[in-house]
């Protein structure tokens, strides 16, 4: 699944790559700064209800999402709740992320390559207006960078799946048909 952080500017079709730029930066910053944070008193309970809402939005079952928050959440020596992983771990991973431009790997591939991409708008951030907007634009890029990447790259296969970014729990029936599909259509060297 192309799951890949927040693209390039280039890559927000219809924006100008500036404005995509400061605002790409502002997430990373957002990003950073959640990145291992320590659970107040009482937080716990909010974390659960804001996966009770985007179990309700998304149409995941809320068992599922309850289930991921008790396990990314650990108690330190000093009694305070942490998410998991912690901040140095999270900081180098969105730093990786952030350094790895996987079209270019894709191109480099040799090997037959399934890519699934969400069709479903990422849902929408209270607080941050233009958050739509970023993300419609960034879709518009993907899905140009998707077309131009299969019809170069017989091997790449681009299957575009009814869900967001949180295919795998929302949506698991089609990525895993996707996925058999694609497979069955190899043949064994």
């Amino acid at each position: 699944m192309v799951g890949r952080g927040w693209g390039r500017p280039g890559q927000y079709v219809g924006l100008e790559p500036a404005y995509a730029e400061e605002r790409l930066a502002w997430i990373r910053e957002l990003a950073a700064t959640a990145a291992g944070q320590v659970v107040p008193p009482g937080g716990l309970k909010d974390l659960l209800a804001q996966q009770r809402a985007m179990s309700a939005q998304l149409g995941i079952p809320y068992e599922l999402l309850e289930a991921g928050v008790r396990r990314s959440v650990h108690e330190r020596a000093d009694g305070q709740l942490e998410l998991r992983p912690g901040r140095e771990h999270v900081l180098e991973i969105l730093a990786e992320i952030d350094s790895l431009d996987l079209f270019a790997l894709f191109r480099r591939m040799g090997r037959p390559l399934l890519l699934g991409r969400a069709l479903r708008p990422v849902p929408s951030t209270p607080g941050i207006d233009w958050f739509g907007e970023l993300m419609a634009a960034y879709a518009k890029g993907l899905a140009r960078d998707l077309v131009e990447l299969a019809a170069s790259r017989p091997e790449v296969t681009v299957a575009d799946l009814d869900a967001t970014h949180a295919m795998l729990l929302e949506n698991p029936r089609p990525v895993a048909d996707a996925i058999l599909g694609f497979a069955a259509g190899l043949s064994v060297d």
